[in-house]
């Protein structure tokens, strides 16, 4: 047996410039940037990007910065945009939201910038004072919930003969209950106003990435959504959010504050959809993918070209079961077989049958059950005759089985004639 050095594991990660464009992406980003450079107006403007989970997205944002930051090369440093990525996950509510992302901006435009003036000290003197106070809430009332539920601080000072311990404890977490905002700085629609002032004074035009949003929790979609339809809408300000319209959708069916499918449309000025990209380019991209495995896994001398050749019976019944829907479809199915490198050395015929084991485990669960209760079958007893009683009932339950899982019996044609070999396919297609 021989065992590959080497490791063909796709990571999952998006591409960070277009020079790892495998789906010409680049071009559409092209023109989507320019159109938006051309903008002159001063208002927020939003963009969103869908796209199904795998399709692209955050790969399409970052050949959108890539853009904007070429398509700038030639302005002025004070009219050069300034790009910026933002990830509101961690922060709780729409007030704690709002201050956090103006405090963001300011802290790049002082980066970014050489203006400075008092609106900057009094963003400074706000995160200064707003966010120990909040942090130190947020980590007490954590710490008093594990204790309300546990007891388990009191429990631990009392082990140690320090009983008062708990006492001061809960007197802390009183003092901390009522710990609120000066009002100097809590006025949030004074913070808005002065920020609306700073950067309409500074003109650049800000672009800001804000990615997944369908990965959070309903509360916190909501809130992002409202930072950017109401609250936020700041001058010079180009939101991006990226999310799939159907996940959204399915998340917030029975929140309050989105009653129909249209919520997204009432916030979202332009919709950028991730081009799709063909079944064929996904499938020469696994082809590529095999024979580099294949090359590292094999001391097999023949040539690309016949190894393609060798592979294209697969790839055909792969092409005709339509799975291969996004670049991340392909990932799943080309790192299991590059762990397979590493336990034996692959052919064309073994890599075969273990990709389309792949492809039946990822996508078709109930033919993938039948599959393996078939083979538990046939190891234990002797191979069912051709067109017994027996045999015929096995293809009955196999039809269930793919009327459950959306297909028909002959779109697997070529996928059974290989996996489970003892039966005559010939007869039922």
């Amino acid at each position: 047996m021989k065992q590959s050095s080497e490791s063909f594991f796709v990571p999952d990660v998006p591409i960070q410039n277009s020079s790892e464009d495998l789906f010409s992406f680049s071009p559409f980003a092209k023109r989507v940037a320019s159109h938006l450079m051309s903008f002159r107006g001063s208002e927020s403007f939003v963009v969103g990007v869908s796209g199904s989970w795998g399709s692209g997205k955050t790969s399409l944002l970052h050949l959108l910065e890539e853009q904007f930051t070429e398509q700038s090369r030639t302005k002025t440093v004070d009219s050069k945009p300034i790009l910026i990525w933002y990830s509101p996950w961690l922060i709780g509510n729409r007030s704690a939201l709002l201050a956090d992302f103006l405090l963001f901006i300011c802290s790049r435009l002082e980066k970014d910038t050489r203006f400075a003036n008092w609106v900057f000290k009094y963003f400074i003197r706000f995160r200064k004072r707003y966010w120990d106070y909040r942090n130190f809430r947020k980590y007490a009332k954590a710490i008093s919930e594990r204790d309300k539920s546990t007891n388990l601080f009191k429990s631990m000072t009392n082990s140690i003969g320090v009983p008062v311990l708990s006492d001061i404890w809960s007197f802390l977490k009183s003092c901390l209950n009522v710990i609120t905002l000066k009002s100097d700085v809590a006025d949030l629609d004074e913070l808005r106003k002065s920020a609306s002032i700073a950067l309409m004074k500074q003109k650049k035009r800000i672009f800001a990435f804000l990615d997944d949003i369908d990965r959070l929790e309903p509360e916190e979609i909501i809130a992002v959504f409202r930072l950017v339809r109401s609250t936020a809408q700041l001058p010079n300000i180009t939101y991006f959010l990226s999310f799939d319209a159907s996940q959204i959708i399915e998340i917030l069916r029975n929140h309050p504050s989105a009653t129909d499918s249209s919520f997204t449309d009432k916030i979202i000025q332009l919709t950028v959809r991730v081009p799709p990209i063909g079944s064929k380019h996904l499938t020469s991209i696994l082809q590529n993918r095999l024979i580099q495995i294949l090359s590292l896994g094999s001391s097999n001398s023949s040539d690309d070209d016949s190894k393609a050749k060798r592979l294209a019976p697969v790839l055909r019944s792969i092409s005709q079961l339509n799975v291969l829907k996004t670049p991340r479809d392909v990932n799943r199915l080309v790192n299991p077989l590059s762990l397979k490198v590493h336990e034996i050395e692959p052919t064309e015929a073994s890599l075969g049958d273990n990709l389309l084991e792949a492809v039946i485990q990822n996508n078709f669960t109930n033919v993938h059950n039948w599959i393996a209760e078939y083979t538990e079958l046939t190891q234990s007893e002797s191979p069912p005759a051709t067109h017994t009683e027996t045999e015929r009932l096995l293809i009955k339950q196999l039809e269930n089985s793919c009327e459950q899982d959306g297909l028909q019996l002959s779109d697997l044609s070529g996928v059974l004639e290989r996996l489970v070999p003892n039966i005559n396919w010939s007869s039922y297609k």
